[in-house]
């Protein structure tokens, strides 16, 4: 399409006269108009195509996966320390004293009064030893625990980031399809994609055709 140089009215392909008017072109702006025409014909072409390639890449897209299914799911709270750590707390006093009981029996045994008394300072060591090492497994338990959460937590906040530029995908799709219903009908078929049509834009840039309809009997 042309505009009248006087009022701006859009004037169909060919037109030398402005039907608002009565402007007249002549020659020189007749072919200032024919350019502006034809660069609103690429400018058009390369918004078909550009919505050709969006609606493309969404219908390629992969089909539901995990992330989808926990889109609807919360958010897992992390694990304390005392989760871990508590079945070691339990079984201290069973360690305190088996290690006293067994100690106090060898000193009975062996008639060693020294040994019978410091079984219950040796027991309270074995079992202290026995807490700091449950306190370095639970630690590690738990930070363990705690990354599975973390990447489990951060999956369920990408699927809802993800659910949201759905719902902006899915208002682009709309615009996209509105500008497809548009112009597609001004494309033959075999032409209505993106190779296609940047070949057509590429020759309307470098040859002197003005239509689709030129470009596509050149390239015949």
């Amino acid at each position: 399409m042309a505009f009248c140089s006087k009022c701006g009215f859009e004037l169909e392909d060919g037109d030398l006269i402005c039907a608002k008017c009565g402007h007249e072109m002549i020659s020189d702006e007749q072919g200032e108009f024919e350019q502006i025409s034809k660069d609103k014909l690429i400018r058009e072409l390369t918004e078909y195509r550009s919505a050709l390639s969006l609606k493309r890449s969404y219908e390629n897209r992969p089909g539901e996966t995990e992330d989808d299914v926990l889109l609807d799911r919360k958010e897992l709270k992390k694990h304390t320390f005392m989760k871990f750590y508590w079945r070691y707390l339990a079984f201290a006093p069973v360690v305190y004293f088996i290690f006293t009981v067994i100690l106090a029996l060898i000193g009975m045994m062996a008639e060693s009064l020294v040994l019978t008394l410091c079984s219950y300072f040796i027991g309270f060591g074995f079992t202290v030893i026995f807490l700091l090492i449950g306190r370095s497994n639970a630690l590690k338990a738990q930070a363990s625990a705690n990354n599975e959460v973390e990447e489990y937590n951060k999956r369920v906040r990408d699927s809802r980031k993800e659910s949201d530029d759905t719902s902006t995908m899915k208002e682009k799709l709309d615009k996209a399809q509105n500008i497809i219903d548009k112009y597609q009908e001004n494309i033959p078929v075999k032409y209505r994609n993106e190779a296609s049509l940047s070949t057509i834009i590429r020759q309307l840039k470098i040859t002197d055709a003005k239509t689709v309809d030129e470009v596509i009997a050149k390239m015949k």
